[in-house]
């Protein structure tokens, strides 16, 4: 049934291709095989935003993400974060779009994928579409961001993104705005939440800032009751929402 769908889906069959799509969603549900799933979802994501529906997209891309994580499968990862990306340009939450493709960008150049040529222009339009409104120098800072996110991280921030705000026409969406316990971070907890965004161990964030690796737990904890948060994933969140992770670089 996928392969009938594609087929469907490539000729521009796209009502079709759902329908077939569904079916073997329903099918891969009833044999539970949340890899299958995961595999349907994308492919209904794919069509979704043929069909101009970026909000059930959206839908089916996180789900079939969520249980890519759960079975560690990388390749269907790889196209729901580059659907997730497109679903959120088509809903004008272009910062969010350009953090996503660079993530999809990243793990892309890690497996040595190749889409089909159809499928890679609808991403090639989907990015020029996100560079046009963010800017060359927006965009690249937020895609710079996605692919220095771990793939753990990517998956974390695009899980949690909320794409139900209403956007008006030809506006952006508003910013997230910075919680007032955010804003009790130090210069040196910013940093510190930074580096927590690329990965690094409280060892080897003592090592780069040449601090003892207690002050550096102190930091951290510090960051984890100001923010309100009980994990390093969920400040890495923070950090990459709030534009810290390309100041960390050397």
């Amino acid at each position: 049934l996928s392969h009938l769908g594609r087929v469907e889906w490539h000729q521009g069959n796209y009502t079709k291709a759902a329908a077939l799509f569904e079916e073997g969603l329903t099918l891969a549900r009833i044999a539970g095989d949340k890899w299958l799933i995961a595999y349907a979802l994308r492919n209904l994501g794919h069509v979704a935003l043929k069909l101009d529906d970026p909000q059930h997209a959206t839908k089916c891309y996180t789900e079939g993400l969520a249980l890519c994580r759960s079975v560690g499968d990388r390749w269907v990862t790889e196209e729901c974060l580059e659907g997730l990306a497109g679903a959120a340009c088509a809903q004008a939450y272009h910062e969010e779009a350009a953090r996503l493709f660079g993530a999809a960008e990243a793990l892309h150049e890690i497996l040595h994928s190749h889409h089909a040529a159809p499928y890679q222009a609808d991403i090639d339009r989907r990015i020029a579409s996100t560079r046009a409104r963010l800017g060359d120098a927006g965009f690249a800072a937020a895609l710079a961001e996605g692919r220095a996110m771990t793939l753990a991280l990517a998956i974390e921030y695009a899980l949690g993104l909320n794409f139900t705000e209403v956007v008006p026409a030809g506006s952006a969406p508003a910013g997230k705005p910075v919680s007032k316990r955010s804003a009790l971070l130090t210069a040196r907890e910013r940093e510190v939440a930074a580096l927590i965004a690329r990965g690094l161990s409280n060892r080897h964030i003592a090592s780069h800032l040449k601090i003892p690796e207690r002050t550096a737990q102190t930091h951290v904890q510090n960051i984890l009751n100001k923010l309100g948060v009980n994990s390093r994933t969920q400040v890495a969140v923070w950090a990459v929402e709030n534009g810290l992770l390309s100041s960390s670089r050397d």
